[in-house]
């Protein structure tokens, strides 16, 4: 689960499809939904980076944004 203050992590092997998909879990105090975390996702190179702020930002690997569902997420 990534919560505040949980820095600059970079995610190597994010599956979005099959029985090994994975799923990506954000408080929700930072994000309320998928549509808030989309609004802080951007798709840099083959790579795609959630930024919180200045200090936090998650990368994962090799992915396209356009890949990413609702499904792919949970707030908590």
């Amino acid at each position: 689960m990534f919560a505040a203050g949980f820095g600059k992590d970079i995610v190597t092997d994010f599956a979005t499809k099959g029985s090994s998909a994975d799923v990506l879990q954000f408080s929700s105090s930072m994000f309320a939904n998928f549509t808030d975390v989309m609004s802080h996702t951007t798709q840099v190179g083959n790579d795609v980076v959630v930024t919180l702020d200045a200090d936090n930002s998650l990368t994962l690997a090799n992915t396209q944004i356009g890949s990413l569902a609702a499904d792919d997420f949970r707030f908590v």
